[in-house]
């Protein structure tokens, strides 16, 4: 019996190794290790950039008043901000702090360019404790130190009909993989089918097949931006769920629409994979759901031949090694 399990999905802030950055600007009688201004690159979480800098700015000033450190900010578009990381970390032209998508994480950091978070820097943010489990997890290859620190979380979550599946005569939602194909199979009539998902989104595929298939004033910054208060605001306003454990005890949090997604990810959602050539699996995986996805929309069959066969493929097109 396969159990159903959601993916975690989570923006991590992190920050590049003196070699890959400017170290801070040590300006107005600052050095390196003790700068007054850092760079931070934030990743573009609200409905456009503008909306970002009006909830990032005030909490910048406010991290500036305790520290005396000024944060230059710039919020960048996810479509952007992959290519803008990967061209910091070869030329060392790049910020002090940055935001990365989840399953970024073990790709950049082979690449070398991360701070390494190890117990030491965990334990100036306060612990690993504090964290999540299955956001902690989307922070690194398994076995190594965290190459971030989880800042925005959500879940991926099972929504249901419950007038449609009173209507099928079912009485509880799937909690396992024979019982989503069964209930699938009284759903789908009618024209009307059993499971709706973002089959053209690769990014979002690459969840769904997990789901489906089961340094610098830098430090400072990270700490501050981790706080249980910073989370608290943070993640009411973009919508978000703490990955925080004491920041999610506020009542923003414990909505109906919030709540579902907290538990889902304190309960039972999982960590992506880490993948080292993640944009490459991201392309051939992606696009091999995308593709499987089509067939059943259109009709042909998709069995698990075909799904093995598309997916053996796509694993065929990944670099060695």
């Amino acid at each position: 019996m396969r159990r159903l399990r959601a993916a975690a999905a989570v923006a991590a802030l992190t920050a590049l190794t003196a070699t890959a950055c400017g170290g801070g600007t040590a300006t107005g009688g600052g050095s390196n290790d003790s700068p007054k201004t850092l760079t931070y690159w934030a990743s573009n979480q609200g409905p456009n950039i503008e909306a970002d800098k009006k909830i990032l700015t005030p909490r910048l000033e406010k991290f500036e008043k305790q520290t005396g450190i000024k944060v230059k900010l710039e919020v960048i578009p996810w479509s952007d901000l992959l290519n803008r990381i990967l061209t910091a970390t070869t030329s060392g032209q790049g910020p002090d702090v940055l935001n990365i998508g989840n399953t970024w994480s073990s790709s950049l950091q082979a690449s070398g360019a991360l701070l390494p978070w190890d117990a030491k820097r965990f334990g100036q943010i306060g612990g690993k404790d504090r964290f999540v489990s299955a956001a902690l997890g989307s922070t690194g290859a398994r076995g190594k130190d965290p190459a971030a620190v989880p800042l925005y979380s959500l879940a991926y979550a099972l929504y249901y009909n419950k007038k449609m599946f009173k209507d099928a005569g079912i009485e509880r939602p799937p909690a396992t993989w024979e019982q989503l194909v069964a209930d699938g199979k009284k759903l789908s009539k009618g024209g009307t089918w059993a499971l709706g998902a973002e089959g053209s989104n690769l990014v979002n595929n690459i969840h769904q097949v997990h789901v489906l298939g089961k340094q610098h004033g830098a430090v400072k910054f990270v700490k501050f931006m981790t706080s249980d208060a910073e989370q608290t605001g943070l993640n009411k306003a973009y919508g978000s769920i703490p990955p925080v454990k004491a920041a999610q005890s506020d009542p923003a949090f414990a909505r109906p629409e919030t709540a579902v997604l907290r538990d889902t990810l304190a309960e039972s959602a999982a960590p992506l994979p880490q993948v080292p050539h993640e944009s490459q699996f991201e392309t051939t995986v992606g696009t091999a759901v995308k593709e499987l996805f089509a067939d059943a929309a259109e009709g042909r069959p998709v069995t698990t031949g075909s799904v093995k066969s598309a997916l053996t493929k796509a694993q065929q097109q990944m670099p060695k090694g």
